[in-house]
């Protein structure tokens, strides 16, 4: 496979910026603005010494990313593919959010990506990779942990987007269903080598928003144990089932395929083989990802 950064043609945002026609260039400035600010916030609260990555586009139609230290690089399909992701009629209804409310799905979808990539970043998995050697097991890992980062990220971009406009009920409905929405739209052959299975990415996702308490620092509660947590487990089910609905409505015979993974979902905890890889390196990627540099 060929490495993005062996590819001669790529753009700087800015570059990448100037070549779009109005109003498409307003709309994608809009989402890497919110991607920058999630990038920033990010950084300040993991306290990394590193500055942030340069961000590159590549000029490929193929939705794709790929980390290295010091770059980051994004492909126009991807950025076509968060930009064009279509809003379902009725989804206030539907998923039971106020009318008023804004849905910044494009810009949240982005970033849920480029967060992804920095993860790999921060993470350090590259420097993981060499001490325990890469295979397809170390990137189910990997991924993993990157997944689960960013959808942190995402549920702390919009506490901070909704404020007091939004309950966090509301915030959590929100972050699921921009996840969902751009893994679902994302070619899953091109990620089947790398990632977990389209219905494992979804179950972790949702497993993660449950877990996650609304004070920024506090530890997370992956069996929901806590009153906090315990609450929230009790009505994310409907919310991703209703989210099952819209899909389905909206992309027909794929949403019927996502409908059909849905069918056998049972609220609670959830192991997959990528969970289980992650947990055989985790101890290694925090030391290593921690690590002061000399």
């Amino acid at each position: 496979m060929i490495s993005f950064a062996d590819i001669q043609y790529r753009y700087t945002v800015e570059e990448y910026l100037e070549k779009l026609e109005m109003p498409r260039r307003i709309e994608v400035k809009s989402m890497f603005e919110v991607s920058n600010l999630a990038l920033d916030m990010t950084r300040r609260y993991e306290r990394a010494s590193d500055p942030l990555p340069e961000i590159w586009i590549r000029s490929t139609l193929t939705p794709n990313g790929e980390a290295m230290p010091g770059r980051i690089y994004l492909s126009e399909g991807l950025i076509n593919t968060c930009l064009d992701i279509s809003l379902p009629p009725d989804c206030h209804s539907t998923l039971e959010l106020p009318n008023n409310l804004m849905l910044p799905l494009p810009q949240f979808a982005l970033t849920f990506c480029l967060v992804h990539e920095y993860m790999h970043i921060s993470r350090k998995h590259n420097e993981c990779s060499i001490e325990i050697g890469d295979s397809q097991r170390f990137s189910l890992a990997t991924e993993y942990d990157a997944d689960l980062c960013s959808t942190a990220v995402i549920y702390r971009l919009a506490q901070q987007f909704y404020k007091d406009s939004a309950s966090d009920r509301d915030v959590r409905t929100i972050t699921l269903f921009a996840i969902l929405w751009v893994t679902l739209a994302l070619p899953q052959s091109d990620l089947a080598t790398t990632h977990s299975s389209t219905a494992e990415r979804i179950f972790s996702t949702y497993t993660k928003v449950c877990s996650l308490t609304q004070r920024l620092g506090a530890p997370p509660d992956p069996s929901c144990a806590g009153p906090e947590c315990r609450q929230v487990a009790e009505y994310m089910p409907q919310v991703l089932l209703r989210l099952a609905k819209l899909h389905a409505d909206l992309h027909l015979e794929k949403g019927r395929i996502l409908k059909q993974i849905l069918a056998g979902f049972v609220p609670g905890p959830q192991r997959f083989e990528a969970a289980e890889a992650w947990e055989e390196i985790r101890e290694i990627v925090v030391a290593v990802s921690e690590k002061p540099k000399d």
